[in-house]
Parts: C-alpha cells; sequence; structure tokens
C-alpha cells in the first residue's frame, strides 16, 4: 500500500512540475516581447531626438541649418539682423 501511495504522489508532483515549467515557459516569453518592446521603443525614441522637427525647414532662414537648442540659460540669442546668428562671446 505504500508503494501505491508513492507512485501517486510521483504522479500527482509530475502533473505539478509539467503546470509549474508551461507556466514558466510563458512568463520567460512574455519577459523576452517586453524587453524586445522597450528596446524598439527607446529605438524610436533615439530616432525621434536624432531627426529635426518637422517645422524645421521654416526656421532655416533665421538660425542656419538647425533650429536651437533651448539650455538652461535660456534661447540662443538673435542678432538684429535676423538673418546671421548673434555673437556667443559672453
Amino acid at each position: 500500500m505504500a508503494t501505491m501511495d508513492l507512485t501517486n504522489e510521483v504522479v500527482r508532483l509530475r502533473a505539478e512540475l509539467e503546470k509549474v515549467s508551461t507556466e514558466r515557459d510563458m512568463l520567460l516569453c512574455e519577459v523576452s516581447n517586453l524587453r524586445r518592446e522597450l528596446e524598439l521603443s527607446e529605438l524610436k525614441h533615439l530616432q525621434d531626438d536624432v531627426r529635426p522637427p518637422p517645422y524645421a525647414c521654416l526656421l532655416l532662414p533665421l538660425f542656419g541649418r538647425f533650429p536651437p537648442t533651448v539650455t538652461s540659460e535660456g534661447p540662443p540669442a538673435l542678432s538684429k539682423d535676423p538673418f546671421t546668428r548673434a555673437s556667443s562671446s559672453v
């Protein structure tokens, strides 16, 4: 009778192990998918940071190639002539 109980316990534990292993595999797959989505999102943000804004062509006559970046000191100063940049010898 003890052998029968042990055999049933082994069968039950194997079934539980199979269930837990399947759940683990599903979770690992989900983690992999989430990591891929995060990497794609980060790449998209990097591309957005590098690409000039769509209105940049309107600012070219004022600032040159690309619009200036606003820093903690504020936007860059314009010279009296809007078609040239102010010298930054401060």
